[in-house]
């Protein structure tokens, strides 16, 4: 079975358990969005605020909902991640594959394909979604419509990638724990401990403050929708270098256990091979 037959098999897979649900909802969303914008412009225009203003309060806008949308599209994307392989073990997919006598790296390849097409067309609806008003508004030039959602998609599909990567030897509640709730719980557990008497330890609160660093955050590291860090506000750029090769590292550090667990797993009995 070639890699092109296994594609084909897996999209199939998802169509069927109706991912493409994803894609309407996220279409809907960006016509609401559109929508909104135009109505923000055409109500101050009505107020009789000038052209610049209308736009300005249209950009502010804009700029409010894309930031609210570079924090959950690594949600969403962890979401679709988790559950492309355990839900192919589940209903057989990859069983049948593996009885084809196909190599499990392979099928592992095909999950991964076919789960970044999905995911690609989900950031180009957004990406497209948004950059129709911003050109109407002036709050993206040319140059980042055609190029900013390489920023977007790459840390997009890397987050995947090492969700995907975990999740083939676990299952899509066990990955949620991991890669949702272990950083909501290192995130709100510091800020809970301070607030108790000073006599619990601190190297509990430090190392809890540590733990996030193993898990990645990259839509801290993610500009889009422009080419820059700071673009409206004029302020310095932010140093990118050292948060982007820390997401790297991460990214890395996931990928190198999800597959080595991979590569050790008894889909028959879903226990390591010794």
């Amino acid at each position: 079975m070639t890699l092109r037959a296994l594609l084909s098999l897996f999209l199939r897979d998802l169509v069927r358990r109706r991912m493409l649900w994803a894609i309407v909802l996220v279409t809907l969303a960006v016509l609401a969005l559109n929508y909104g914008i135009r109505r923000t412009m055409e109500s101050a225009l009505g107020e009789g605020a000038s052209w610049d203003m209308a736009t300005r309060r249209a950009t502010s806008n804009l700029e409010q909902l894309a930031a609210q949308a570079r924090r959950w599209l690594p949600v969403s994307t962890v979401l679709l991640a988790a559950v492309v392989a355990p839900e192919s073990r589940r209903n057989g997919t990859t069983q049948f594959a593996l009885s084809c006598g196909v190599r499990r790296e392979a099928i592992a390849a095909a999950q991964f394909l076919a789960f970044a097409i999905i995911d690609g067309l989900v950031v180009a609806i957004v990406h497209v979604g948004f950059a129709i008003p911003g050109i109407t508004t002036g709050a993206i030039s040319a140059s980042e419509v055609a190029l900013a959602w390489v920023g977007l998609l790459v840390p997009i599909l890397a987050l995947g990638a090492a969700v995907f990567a975990f999740s083939l030897t676990a299952t899509a509640f066990e990955t949620y724990l991991l890669f949702l709730g272990v950083p909501f719980a290192v995130q709100t557990i510091p800020a809970l401990i301070r607030g108790l008497p000073r006599w619990l330890p601190r190297p509990v609160v430090t190392g809890i403050d540590n733990v996030s660093l193993l898990f990645p955050e990259i839509d801290a590291i993610i500009p889009w929708p422009h080419l820059s860090y700071g673009r409206l506000d004029g302020l310095p750029h932010p140093q990118w270098q050292w948060p982007v090769a820390h997401q790297c590292a991460v990214i890395a550090f996931w990928l190198v256990l999800g597959l080595w667990r991979y590569r050790r797993h008894d889909f028959g009995s879903r226990t390591a091979v010794k």
